[in-house]
């Protein structure tokens, strides 16, 4: 065993001489090596795959205040803003007595209100610097769910607070040749004084013609794709679009062949120092396939003494029909803190073969015929204290070219607050509109109306307001005791950021 330990061990450390790096005798002399080729290039190293493009992600975002709070990232690539509108309203009404009559014709009781015009909440954004988006919801529209109960509550019978969608859209912006493309529930391009925010009117409600012939049962806002384009001035916009016709509040609609087609142009051929000095001019049409076979043309006094459900009506058509055609050339001058505006609005309903409603008719047979509707108003802002009125050129991230915010030169401010807000009298502007309706053609008696509304508005800062309105109107029903004069007087507090 010894004997065979010691053969191993010699086996493993008794190396051959050649695996000490000697060359066993019998082994032929080394090669030498070529010597390199100067004249041919070296081999490139091989290059390192190429990174794959990465969009880019809001890694960090600051805050600021821009009338509202927003967060956003450096190259402001991706911006969010969370805000919202409250609007409180008290209102005095009267009228003749005549006017007031349960008589054919008679609007009813004609009450004073206190209530909360407008409260919205929003989030609205930019996402990747392409898309942008409009998240609004307004919480006090109501219903009237009680005359099913109580058809003879003069109240309305069971009233209820609704939330329902307001601006509810979102756009693919900055394509080539057609700017903004945009889906969901929004403004369809008609009226200048539509397409004004109501953070911004200089009085409390729009006038008639918005109220007959564009506010449509649906707030103004109605579900659709649209298209919006300008010029690279930004003096001419173009806006088209297909919405449905749902006379609903709540942005949906079924039913076949009730589709509208909208679109507005407008232009600028005065523009200076910003806006201060201006010439705007527009014209919106659209051709409407009728919700059920039917549409309705009403309006209602010029300030707002209720909620919805509950509010007078002082002219009215509802009628079974086809289509109807419309058409609504505008006009708005900012001459310093001068401002002028002025709309009309024609209507022309196609194959009327009922009358549902007027104020004295209800339920008549017509052979088919057309029906002409027509509306115009003009109205004149003066600020006291020299501001004027901001202007929009076009619809990216709004609604079209309007009328925008007003922004104090001086912000109310008093004592130790004065130097943080301004420590001024914040901006004092004074209002007056003409608002003319005729809803009677022929054998359809929905009434004539006019009416003078003036105001004084008093703005604390861009985001706060007071205002104060008096609207005194008269109606005109053919064939009713009805006719006569109706006034009331309001005041408003209205905040948004």
């Amino acid at each position: 065993m010894r004997i065979l330990v010691l053969s191993v061990l010699s086996s493993l450390f008794l190396v051959p001489a050649a695996a000490w790096g000697q060359a066993p005798p019998d082994s032929p002399p080394p090669v030498p090596s070529p010597p390199p080729d100067l004249s041919v290039a070296p081999p490139e190293p091989p290059k390192p795959p190429a990174a794959a493009v990465v969009a880019p992600k809001p890694s960090s975002m600051t805050a600021r205040w821009d009338h509202g709070a927003w967060l956003e990232t450096a190259d402001k690539a991706f911006r969010i803003h969370v805000g919202g509108r409250t609007q409180f309203d008290a209102v005095g009404s009267w009228s003749d007595d005549n006017v007031r009559a349960a008589s054919p014709g008679g609007i009813g009781p004609f009450n004073d209100a206190v209530n909360f015009r407008r409260a919205r909440l929003e989030i609205d954004g930019w996402l990747f610097g392409v898309v942008d988006f409009f998240f609004e919801y307004d919480f006090l529209n109501t219903f009237d769910s009680g005359k099913m109960v109580d058809p003879q509550d003069d109240f309305g019978g069971r009233t209820l607070n609704t939330p329902v969608p307001t601006d509810l859209w979102m756009s693919v912006n900055h394509i080539p040749f057609i700017r903004t493309l945009r889906a969901g529930n929004m403004k369809p391009p008609i009226g200048f004084e539509h397409l004004t925010s109501s953070r911004f009117l200089g009085l409390l409600e729009r006038s008639y013609q918005f109220d007959a012939f564009i506010e449509n049962g649906d707030n103004g806002f109605a579900p659709g794709i649209q298209l919006l384009d300008w010029t690279e001035d930004q003096r001419l916009t173009f806006q088209i679009g297909v919405f449905s016709n749902s006379r609903s509040i709540f942005g949906w609609n079924v039913g076949n062949d009730e589709w509208q087609y909208v679109g507005r142009v407008t232009g600028l051929p005065w523009y200076e120092e910003g806006g201060r000095f201006m010439l705007h001019l527009g014209v919106g049409a659209s051709y409407d396939g009728l919700d059920d076979g039917n549409t309705r043309y009403r309006a209602r006094p010029l300030l707002r003494n209720g909620p919805a459900a509950l509010h007078n009506i002082v002219a009215v058509a509802r009628l079974d029909a086809d289509h109807q055609v419309r058409v609504n050339p505008e006009l708005f001058v900012n001459l310093g803190p001068l401002s002028l505006q002025t709309e009309y609005t024609a209507v022309w309903v196609s194959d009327v073969t009922r009358i549902l409603q007027t104020p004295t008719q209800s339920n008549v047979v017509l052979s088919p015929t057309g029906f002409f509707a027509h509306g115009v108003y003009a109205e004149a802002q003066y600020f006291l204290t020299g501001e004027h009125r901001q202007y929009g050129k076009t619809g990216l991230h709004g609604s079209g070219a309007a009328t925008g915010r007003v922004t104090p030169r001086h912000n109310v401010g008093w004592g130790e607050h004065a130097s943080a807000s301004g420590g001024g009298i914040g901006a004092w502007q004074l209002g007056a509109r003409y608002s003319y309706l005729d809803l009677t053609d022929g054998a359809i008696l929905g009434g004539r109306l006019h009416d003078v509304t003036a105001g004084l508005s008093w703005y604390l800062n861009p985001n706060f307001k007071i205002q104060a309105n008096y609207s005194h109107g008269w109606r005109r029903i053919a064939g009713s005791t009805a006719s006569g004069s109706f006034q009331q007087a309001g005041v408003t507090f209205r905040a948004d950021i």
